[in-house]
């Protein structure tokens, strides 16, 4: 999420929270935040997590055997989906209706779902900049779906503009035009989908909750492309550039085979090494270089690490080891992201995650 961060554990689907707490969002039945991971109450069993924020604060997973979705957290704008406006909820609440979901995407204060025996997606929570798709801007607190015959496979919520990515390669937005974020040459809010301009197909899609640039990943060569706002470096051109409202391509003869976008900031990892590359503002030593100096193209994280997984926050990054389900993290640390048991000190390379914990998804 913008301030707290999620574990999930595939042995028993357990969800474990560490970070910022004050809307519930650790889900332990608490308002506290918490600088090491604390488990969320009660006997579920989850297969995907996703965190929402930054100032709206929020958790959502999903179960594999039945496909419901559940939240807790801030409820202020619908986020739970449970038909009502709620308040926070410090452990988990399931969204209502007859759904069953196959993947989840939460952005700064609404969510997203997919269903995969359709490809349809779904969306509730704050609706003010056409994020939910449904030719509304008006907020639902309970699931309703994206406009038109569009089957997608995969999905991703931004902070006030949505993404789907259908078999074919091609990328679909709705939402806010702001900082070209639609990626369509477009100066106008989008209600319902249209396809990201290009002759491209991409296999993969990220947009942080907080961020206001886009990142996509082609499969045939691992490079990867991206619009949005630049003025920070993170398309990574190479330079520090302006808006784009078309796809780009990040520099560097690079083969990537993931990426995660956190605000102002992007990282991508290579599964023949296991290395981390990041690229855009590095204030809070997001890009792990072990420095604070921003990057307008890639530059590896440091340390003989090999990574399996990774994910971008606000402020700070996180990544997995799948030899021992491992979380390393660096960044900013004052809400506890880093999950070190301290608050104080931002870290600009690779820490672990306290705790004898083993993990397969951040």
């Amino acid at each position: 999420g913008g301030v707290h961060s999620l574990g999930l554990k595939g042995n028993d689907g357990s969800v474990w929270a560490w970070g910022t707490g004050t809307n519930g969002q650790m889900g332990d039945n608490t308002a506290t935040s918490k600088s090491s991971p604390v488990s969320v109450v009660g006997a579920h069993s989850f297969s995907a997590i996703t965190g929402g924020g930054p100032l709206f604060g929020y958790s959502i997973a999903l179960k594999g055997n039945d496909g419901s979705v559940w939240g807790w957290g801030n409820g202020s704008s619908g986020q739970f989906g449970q038909g009502t406006i709620a308040l926070d909820r410090s452990s988990p609440v399931s969204v209502v209706g007859a759904h069953s979901f196959n993947a989840i995407s939460s952005g700064n204060n609404y969510s997203l779902a997919l269903k995969s025996s359709d490809g349809s997606v779904w969306g509730w929570g704050v609706n003010s900049n056409d994020q939910l798709g449904d030719n509304t801007v008006t907020t639902r607190s309970s699931p309703i779906s994206v406009v038109g015959a569009h089957s997608f496979a995969r999905i991703s919520a931004g902070s006030v503009n949505s993404y789907g990515l259908k078999s074919d390669g091609s990328v679909w937005a709705w939402g806010s035009r702001a900082s070209g974020g639609l990626g369509n040459n477009t100066d106008a809010n989008i209600t319902s989908p249209v396809a990201v301009v290009g002759a491209h197909t991409f296999n993969a899609i990220s947009r942080g909750s907080g961020a206001n640039h886009f990142s996509t990943l082609k499969s045939s060569d691992g490079s990867v492309w991206a619009w949005g706002l630049g003025t920070s470096g993170q398309l990574g051109q190479g330079t520090v550039a302006t808006t784009r409202s078309s796809p780009v391509s990040v520099v560097g003869a690079h083969s990537f085979n993931a990426i995660s976008v956190g605000d102002a900031h992007s990282i991508a990892l290579k599964s023949a090494d296991g290395s981390v590359w990041a690229w855009g503002i590095n204030s809070f030593g997001q890009l792990g270089s072990n420095n604070s100096t921003d990057r307008s193209s890639p530059v590896s994280v440091v340390g003989a690490h090999s990574f399996n997984a990774i994910a971008g926050g606000e402020r700070f990054s996180m990544a997995l080891k799948s030899s021992d389900g491992s979380v390393w993290a660096w960044g900013i640390a004052t809400n506890g992201q880093i999950g070190d048991n301290q608050t104080a000190t931002n870290r600009s390379s690779p820490v672990s995650v306290i705790g004898a914990h083993s993990f397969n998804a951040i």
